[in-house]
């Protein structure tokens, strides 16, 4: 999709008539630069987007970003249009401080305008990546961390030994030159490689996310063999969710404002589409699920 800002240009002419000795080409730059902007974040979202997403899906995401991105442009240009310079107007009775006042509230309309372009796209392109499920996630971590650990191992033996084709050898193993010349340069303690705590602190990680997986395995078998676990306390419905990997507790009806304030001092927040109030399914938060129904 290419789109044009054609139907701002005489806007954008107007907009430096009182600020440049040459609005006309200070317009037509403003609307090349902007249009080459706006085109290139709609290609990034395009590219951002998953092969099998619906056309329609991605236009409508496209043109709501335009229809933003053109109202907030249009914001600035048209105050920037209602600021004078001294230099072009002459210093004779120039009202100094009506302008700085018009000149601090066009750039406030143009910082709102980059603020929101950079955090929208931020998010759209992060909205159309594929998610991943934690298990997915920690496998794929754990596996790069076992991977960088045989790796580290095998070049800290090839430096030891020190042959004649280290380097080559060392890029076989991926390393760049950069990252080659800086494993061969000696420490303060004259030691090359990999270091020890280097080493140890990826082995600690791996033992941290084996242990992850472990627990997320445990939860995806009892969602798919048994579901959700249900039971009742104080008339109220204490739910292990193994499906979302939540904890849910389900009131008959809306609770006091005191109890929902004690329900997020506990970590648990609401979720509308839920109709429950979850936190992250541990066995620590089951205890104090539980706990807190019974005291409540």
């Amino acid at each position: 999709m290419t789109v044009s800002l054609d139907h701002l240009r005489a806007l954008a002419r107007q907009a430096f008539y009182g600020t440049s000795s040459s609005p006309e080409r200070m317009g037509e730059s403003t609307i090349k630069e902007f249009t080459a902007e706006l085109n290139d974040d709609l290609l990034q979202i395009e590219n951002a987007a998953p092969p099998d997403m619906p056309v329609d899906e991605l236009e409508a995401i496209n043109i709501r970003y335009i229809h933003k991105y053109t109202s907030l442009l249009r914001a600035w240009l048209s105050s920037h249009s209602n600021v004078v310079s001294w230099f072009i107007a002459g210093p004779s009775n120039f009202p100094a401080a009506r302008m700085q006042k018009r000149s601090n509230w066009a750039d406030n309309h143009y910082n709102n305008f980059r603020s929101w372009r950079s955090k929208a796209l931020k998010a759209i392109i992060k909205g159309l990546k594929p998610k991943t499920s934690d298990l997915e996630r920690v496998r794929l971590n754990l596996q790069q961390r076992m991977r960088y650990q045989r790796i580290m191992v095998a070049a800290n033996k090839l430096i030891r030994k020190n042959g004649e084709n280290l380097n080559e050898q060392l890029g076989d193993l991926g390393f760049t030159k950069t990252q080659i010349n800086q494993l061969l340069t000696p420490d303060w303690a004259k030691r090359t490689g990999f270091k020890p705590y280097q080493l140890s602190n990826n082995n600690a990680q791996i033992r941290r996310l084996s242990g992850r997986l472990k627990e997320l395995e445990e939860k995806q078998l009892k969602a798919d063999t048994v579901g959700n676990i249900t039971e009742e306390i104080n008339g109220r419905q204490l739910v292990q969710n193994y499906e979302l990997d939540r904890i849910q507790i389900i009131f008959p009806a809306k609770p006091p404002a005191d109890t929902c304030k004690a329900l997020r001092h506990e970590g648990f927040v609401w979720s509308p589409s839920n109709k429950a109030w979850q936190r992250k399914l541990t066995p620590q938060a089951i205890r104090i699920a539980r706990e807190f129904l019974q005291q409540h």
